[in-house]
């Protein structure tokens, strides 16, 4: 069973053309997404996601932390670390909540309570691989030298 896409829109208070929505998929477009798992409890089944800080490359990424009630996958609020997690529908929780309609709830990697800033530490160095900056002169689309 995964979560239902009504569940996601209206939780997150938003709908495909909000902020939120669009920035949301953003993240997962561009697999920000380091890993997303859960814990199960004996009521409710805990996610935990992190998210990479793009602001702050290599600052510990966002974490975002939610529960679903175990027979009815009813969303219980959803926090993230970044400013406006809050508010339980900033960017990065709008993103992960698509990740828990689009797979299945039970294929979802299981961790302990301490495995999820483990995680970081594994993934820290292939994760910011991919970001790795590059000089402007790489670009020569959108990129001249000036002859001055």
């Amino acid at each position: 069973m995964s979560l239902s896409l009504v569940d996601v829109f209206t939780y997150a208070k938003c709908d495909v053309s909000s902020r939120s929505a669009i920035e949301g998929k953003q993240i997962l477009m561009d697999c920000q997404i380091i890993v997303c798992g859960k814990i199960e409890m004996k009521n409710t089944i805990q996610i935990k996601a992190l998210i990479l800080q793009t602001s702050h490359l290599n600052d510990l990424p966002h974490e975002v932390n939610g529960e679903l009630v175990n027979h009815s996958l009813s969303i219980i609020p959803f926090t993230c670390s970044c400013k406006a997690g809050a508010s339980e529908c900033c960017k990065h929780v709008v993103a992960v909540l698509p990740v828990l309609n689009r797979n299945k709830i039970a294929d979802l990697e299981s961790f302990s309570s301490t495995d999820i800033k483990c995680q970081w530490s594994k993934l820290r160095q292939p994760t910011l691989t991919k970001y790795k900056p590059l000089p402007v002169d790489t670009f020569d689309c959108c990129y001249k030298k000036s002859k001055y």
